[in-house]
């Protein structure tokens, strides 16, 4: 990632997909302005021009591209998290490489991202039990127009890169699970997940 800054700091964490959840009773004017709102989980518009492979992504929170021919899963889009995979493995029997899109509030404003990442390794380590994987930040800094941090999870049967995209108040994580090594090369998973972040655009 350019710009981003690389760190050693190894722990060991569970492979939640789903990501880092930080609950907190405190409340700010963007909190109320969501639970006003209803997360039905819809993506509210899409641009799938069949010239080229790139999705637009707009939702409630921000908009994103998705490119190299992915698609929306629509049966495993819910609440606030968006599902997507190459369209050829959508209805595979076998579980295919995906990437989870997850919006969510925390109690920590914008310029407190340095103790919302802390707040991340503190809650990993307690939930390692159910997988037998690591974890590590492995790179953070300003990626596209926000604060990012990533976290590279090494589990048993599969792998999950995580970016947590820093808000006020409210992150956004992209989660890229690895099932199949050979087919992420080749779908060069790793990079169209990034673009997905450096492409992220708040709507505020």
């Amino acid at each position: 990632m350019k710009g981003l800054k690389s760190v050693i700091a190894y722990v060991t964490v569970t492979a939640l997909l789903f990501g880092f959840v930080g609950c907190s009773s405190r409340r700010t004017s963007r909190q109320e302005r969501e639970s006003q709102r209803d997360w039905a989980g819809e993506i509210l518009e899409t641009s799938d021009d069949s010239s080229s492979d790139e999705l637009e992504v707009e939702t409630d929170f921000g908009t994103f591209t998705i490119n190299n021919g992915w698609v929306a899963v629509d049966s495993q889009t819910f609440g606030n998290t968006y599902v997507f995979s190459n369209e050829e493995d959508v209805d595979s029997t076998n579980p295919p490489n995906n990437l989870t899109v997850k919006y969510d509030v925390n109690p920590y404003s914008e310029d407190q991202h340095e103790d919302f990442c802390t707040a991340i390794l503190q809650q990993l380590p307690g939930q390692a039990a159910a997988y037998n994987g690591t974890a590590a930040l492995t790179e953070f800094g300003q990626f596209g127009e926000n604060m990012c941090y990533r976290f590279d999870l090494d589990c048993e049967d599969f792998d999950i890169i995580q970016w947590y995209v820093v808000g006020d108040y409210e992150y956004v994580m992209f989660g890229l699970m690895i099932v199949d090594e050979d087919k992420a090369d080749e779908d060069d998973c790793i990079q169209m997940t990034e673009d997905a972040v450096n492409s992220f655009v708040w709507n505020r």
